[in-house]
């Protein structure tokens, strides 16, 4: 797994911690956000998915289901979870 390309996006709301959100970062790829890609919140780490529209919804339940067996999506959560907790200075580096 790697982290790809910065993007701009429209700004959209994480469906569960309401956080504002106006970026994305590519995961194994390089193009923009398109219908039905993943995103995770910088915030609560939570996964959503963009929409038609490129707002961004809860998943659903199958959704869901494939998101907790797709080791890519996991990593990428642990990964921002570490950020986020590194940016905070609640863990040590070391």
């Amino acid at each position: 797994m790697f982290f790809g390309k910065d993007f701009k996006v429209k700004e959209s709301s994480c469906p569960f911690c309401k956080k504002e959100l106006n970026g994305a970062m590519a995961m194994d790829c390089n193009h923009p956000p398109r219908s039905g890609d993943v995103s995770i919140c910088i915030r609560c780490c939570s996964v959503s998915v963009f929409d038609d529209n490129l707002d961004l919804r809860k998943p659903t339940h199958k959704e869901e289901m494939e998101f907790k067996n797709a080791p890519n999506i996991i990593k990428a959560q642990q990964a921002m979870l570490y950020a986020i907790l590194k940016k905070r200075n609640d863990i040590d580096i070391h």
